[in-house]
């Protein structure tokens, strides 16, 4: 990326933080972005976002940016130049954003969408996509056998399947803060969670509505029995005690999911592990993040054993696997 094109579209995003108190964003999105959103910081984002372009060997490919948030990340790949970028993400606030910025910054409007969708069934016909992208998604897919089998169907033979995320559970430090992020999200308080309610609330008012006749206590107690469950396994715990007075034993794998949707908040994972599962269906490579503009042509180098030696000092990582030829 030539400099004038990066100052191009920093000055163009630079117009998103702008009078911020009068522009018709949701809050969480300042609150997302507060680390980026100045001159220096929002330089630093652009690159990064180009790093991850050039790494998922995105350039002229058509991508699918799944769990996409507030689409920056779909609008940069397409103004970085491959040649389509569709978001999904199953917030539908949220895909009003992405329309918004997008509309704002101009960038590249032809050949760029965003849709609201779910991960675990993806909107699209087999074989649609170069590229398609999970960047801090796969620790908030409550199925992520389901997520990669959906990918497997959509990506094209000898696309690439790209994950990064943040939430590497080799190294300690990231372990201690997702597990407070974890608890905040379930107790409060929730400002910067993007939570509108912690889980225990939700869950409360998710049983008051459906069961009204119940006491308070009897209420506190359910919401305790059934944390780490969403939706209607929720609705059955309670149904279940009112028709035999017990709670039924429930296979929880987590104890931090939304009730309303099922996600993880925020789901560690052992990269090394998950490449692994990823080898099932696709051809792997494992990559370290370095803080440098030279970290893809350092991990062609560096041996994969070394590799495994930085992930417990980062706090992320990245996955490259592509798609196996029919």
């Amino acid at each position: 990326m030539n400099k004038r094109t990066e100052k191009d579209i920093i000055k163009r995003l630079e117009t998103l933080f702008k009078d911020k108190d009068n522009q018709p964003f949701i809050p969480y999105f300042y609150e997302y972005y507060q680390h980026w959103n100045f001159g220096a910081g929002l330089s630093s984002y652009v690159q990064y976002c180009y790093d991850l372009w050039k790494l998922s060997e995105a350039p002229g490919k058509e991508v699918l940016d799944t769990g996409c948030g507030f689409g920056l990340t779909s609008v940069l790949f397409k103004a970085f130049g491959s040649s389509m970028a569709v978001g999904l993400d199953q917030s539908v606030e949220k895909i009003g954003v992405c329309n918004e910025i997008l509309r704002r910054t101009r960038l590249n409007e032809e050949n760029i969408i965003f849709v609201d969708g779910d991960c675990l069934n993806l909107p699209f016909d087999e074989e649609s996509f170069d590229v398609i992208l999970a960047i801090e998604v796969i620790s908030h897919v409550r199925d992520l056998n389901a997520f990669i089998n959906e990918v497997w169907r959509v990506l094209r033979s000898g696309g690439t399947f790209f994950v990064s995320d943040g939430n590497n559970v080799l190294n300690p430090a990231v372990y201690l803060q997702q597990k407070r992020w974890q608890i905040r999200s379930e107790t409060g308080p929730v400002n910067g969670t993007g939570l509108s309610l912690p889980y225990v609330e939700a869950r409360r008012r998710l049983i008051k509505d459906g069961f009204p006749n119940l006491s308070e206590d009897v209420v506190d107690w359910l919401v305790r029995a059934t944390k780490g469950l969403w939706g209607q396994q929720i609705v059955q715990v309670v149904e279940h005690y009112v028709s035999t007075g017990s709670i039924p034993t429930t296979n929880r794998r987590n104890n931090y999911v939304n009730p309303l949707t099922g996600e993880f908040q925020e789901r560690l994972f052992d990269p090394i592990k998950l490449s692994r599962l990823l080898k099932t269906y696709f051809d792997v490579k494992l990559i370290a993040p370095l803080p440098t503009r030279y970290s893809s042509k350092i991990n062609k180098l560096m041996p994969t054993a070394f590799k495994y030696m930085i992930f417990p000092f980062t706090k992320s990582f990245q996955i490259n696997a592509r798609k196996r030829h029919h």
